[in-house]
């Protein structure tokens, strides 16, 4: 007995112990039910409770993340449940036991998430409806729109470029150029300057750097409104440029001569060229041994204009001047340093000897200065005035600009030699060959003092020969240089008590060439001349009266007195003026002027008998008109002849020829004899028929 209640003792401790093991299990599944599955059950009721259909603001991923929570929590609970039915099942009771089966576990319903409506990205451009795009959908974020900038001509409205903008934030403005990458020359097309888009940094000018517009726009926000779509389109007009011929300047020119109080140049003319409404200032230069004449100016100022008469500047000698005072020259000429060609007029430099000078630079075209040094490193431009005549020579190099010309046979040089008073030639020319500009030189020490002609001696009027000094040197060019040498019957140092005496009157133009036939003043040493008669204009010419002769004086010797004129212009046809005839004693005939609007020729002679003078006969001129388009066929002069007892003068009129004739010119002996024969016949003719009566 004892040892079976001693057992019974022992299996009673023992299920004692299990049951004490079962009773935790269970206190711990309840605990773990009442401290995390109800909790979060409870959680996710009022969350499903709280949620409405349209909201979209939480993620799914909360959901799914309560659901992994529920399914972990019931499975440890499930877990440690099967451990205490399993040890419950595994003892060995010692009495009948009734099995019971566990309730179920209900599982916690999985409840179905709501469908969630589509979102946009924040990278997406949603039109929203103030007609902009907004970046995400969200209105708060800049508008933008699709921007088009079409470029059209102002005249036709044709379309010539285009610019597109996606998604432009309109807010910052924009700035459009129109050139070559819209298809747009901005040469041909521009923005005008009042255009209500231009932009003032984009200039665009011309090859001749004038401003001609603008080829940029910029846009601000007003510019680029919406059409509600998300677009916005801008039109911007351009103006075809078109250059405007602006007519080039014509030049003009007129020269400044320097000559003394005999109307005999002492230096070179100079010419002045400009273009039309150019300003000039001109200072006239002092030469030594001269002063300037009482009343001329010294400087001139104007403005270039057509039909500008050339200015005579006038000088008298200076009887102040030290005559022991040696002077001396210096020719400064202009050279190619590769051809050694003069390109450009000599200069000439006159001095005191002793006296420095500096050989200045020309600006020539096509070609640069080559200035030179010496081992010194002193400048090679300057010397020293010396007695003996000096040439200092200035390199130039071309430059490339102008392609020197073709060197080709000039028309040379011809001096010739004439008597002043019937312009015969006394000597056979002198010819110089050259290649167009090639410099010539002819020694004047070579022309001779005196020459012989038909039994007559001849004499240099040195005077004129240094007149014309500078034209012994020069540069050949593609026309005919003539240089004409004058002489007289006599040396001026005979002077005989009834030495024969003229005075020659010439008229010539600024060119020097005659105008109008010559006047031939004949008398003896002494005789009075009055030539103010002559001080008048011609048609087509105006007098320079800046050059006028001494107009009255006595013969001395054969001299010459010279009347310049400028040509004018004449754009009336008829109604020219007869010349004048001249007499003896005093009295002046005119000729009738010949009026042909139609290119006739008329040559109606006019007569005025001059009163009788016991002294004196009268000569008449008769004058011959015609049209001002054609030249006169013919163009008749009387000689008036002489009875004068008291040596008065007589004037007799020559023609042009008397004076230095042109190239090709020569006397024609034939014409003489004609006019001789004529005479003879009228009178017989005459004499003949008063005897008949």
């Amino acid at each position: 007995m004892t040892e079976l209640k001693r057992k019974q003792a022992e299996q009673l401790i023992k299920k004692a112990s299990k049951n004490r093991k079962k009773a935790t299990n269970l206190l711990m599944c309840g605990a773990i039910l009442s401290t995390t599955v109800l909790p979060l059950t409870t959680v996710f009721a009022s969350t499903l409770m709280d949620k409405q259909p349209t909201e979209q603001t939480e993620s799914s991923t909360v959901d799914s993340s309560v659901e992994e929570t529920v399914e972990d929590t019931t499975s440890v609970f499930s877990d440690t449940y099967q451990e205490t039915v399993q040890e419950t099942n595994d003892e060995e009771p010692d009495f009948d036991v009734v099995e019971q089966q566990s309730p179920a576990v209900e599982q916690p319903k999985e409840e179905q998430a709501p469908v969630a409506t589509p979102r946009y990205t924040e990278n997406d451009w949603v039109l929203m409806e103030d007609g902009y795009y907004h970046l995400g959908g969200d209105i708060r974020n800049e508008g933008t729109l699709d921007v088009t900038v079409n470029f059209v001509d102002k005249e036709t409205g044709a379309l010539l470029g285009s610019y597109f903008s996606p998604k432009h934030e309109v807010n910052l403005g924009m700035s459009v150029i129109a050139d070559e990458d819209l298809g747009i020359n901005p040469q041909e097309y521009v923005v005008e300057e009042d255009n209500q888009y231009v932009d003032y940094g984009w200039a665009t000018y011309d090859e001749d750097g004038n401003l001609i517009g603008y080829r940029g726009v910029k846009l601000g926000y007003s510019d680029m409104p919406t059409d509600g779509k998300g677009n916005s389109t801008v039109t911007v007009q351009l103006k075809k440029y078109v250059k405007e011929e602006v007519p080039t300047p014509e030049e003009v020119s007129f020269t400044v001569s320097y000559v003394d109080e005999n109307n005999k140049q002492i230096s070179e003319t100079d010419t002045y060229t400009g273009e039309e409404g150019q300003e000039y200032w001109i200072n006239f230069p002092e030469f030594y041994g001269y002063k300037f004449a009482e009343g001329q100016a010294i400087e001139m100022q104007g403005t270039y204009e057509k039909g500008m008469a050339n200015v005579t500047v006038h000088y008298v000698k200076d009887d102040e001047t030290d005559p022991s005072v040696e002077m001396g020259t210096v020719t400064v000429k202009h050279v190619d340093i590769d051809t050694n060609k003069e390109i450009a007029t000599p200069d000439t430099i006159t001095d005191e000897v002793g006296m420095g000078y500096w050989a200045s630079e020309k600006e020539i075209e096509g070609y640069d200065f080559v200035e030179e040094f010496d081992e010194d490193g002193s400048s090679l431009q300057g010397g020293t005035i010396t007695t003996e005549p000096q040439t200092h020579v200035l390199h130039y190099k071309s430059n490339g600009e102008v392609t020197p010309p073709t060197q080709e046979q000039s028309g040379g040089v011809t001096i010739n030699f004439w008597f002043a008073l019937n312009s015969t030639m006394i000597k056979e020319p002198i010819h110089l060959d050259g290649k167009v500009g090639e410099s010539y030189s002819y020694d004047i020490a070579d022309i001779p003092a005196t020459i012989t002609y038909e039994g007559r001696t001849f004499y240099l009027n040195t005077d004129y020969l240094t007149s014309i000094a500078d034209q012994f040197e020069g540069t050949f060019a593609k026309e005919l240089k003539e240089i004409n040498v004058v002489y007289d019957l006599d040396n001026g140092t005979v002077t005989p008590e009834n030495q024969e005496s003229s005075l020659e009157v010439l008229f010539l133009d600024q060119n020097g060439d005659p105008i109008k036939d010559s006047v031939l003043i004949e008398g003896t040493k002494g005789d009075k001349y009055d030539i103010s008669k002559f001080a008048t204009d011609i048609k087509g010419y105006t007098l320079d009266k800046t050059k006028l002769p001494t107009l009255t004086g006595t013969l001395d010797g054969n001299n010459q007195a010279v009347f310049y004129f400028t040509e004018v212009d004449d754009t009336t046809n008829g109604g020219n003026t007869g010349d004048n005839g001249s007499d003896n004693g005093g009295n002046t005939g005119n000729g009738d002027n010949g009026n042909n609007s139609n290119g006739g020729t008329d040559n109606n002679s006019g007569s005025n008998s001059g009163n009788t003078n016991s002294n004196d006969a009268d000569t008449n001129n008769s004058g011959n008109g015609s049209s001002s388009n054609n030249t006169p066929i013919n163009n008749n002069s009387n000689t008036g002849s002489s009875n004068n007892t008291n040596n008065s003068t007589n004037t007799t009129q020559t023609s042009s020829t008397e004076g230095l004739p042109q190239t090709g010119e020569s006397s024609n002996p034939w014409l003489t004899a004609s006019g001789i024969v004529t005479m003879a016949s009228t009178t017989l003719a005459w004499v003949l028929k008063r005897k008949h009566g």
